[in-house]
């Protein structure tokens, strides 16, 4: 189980640098989103809610629907 949490949490690290590198692109184009995906508030709080959500999904048989819509209601 702890390999598994290091595997996460390197992939989020991976995926939030490369994040950030698409966003520094995307503004050189002068193109926007409305959510800053490059701030690290977002991006955990998206890492941490697909978290919950696959671990209700897969322990408690909850759909990660319950636990995203919140996520994105809040961001």
């Amino acid at each position: 189980m702890v390999s598994l949490t290091v595997v996460y949490l390197a992939f989020v690290v991976i995926m939030y640098q490369y994040t950030k590198r698409k966003m520094e692109y995307y503004r050189k184009i002068q193109y926007e989103y409305e959510i800053k995906l490059d701030s690290m508030k977002f991006f955990v709080t998206i890492a941490v809610a697909s978290f919950l959500g696959g671990f209700n999904g897969g322990v408690f048989g909850l759909g990660s629907s319950t636990t995203m819509i919140f996520a994105l209601l809040y961001l």
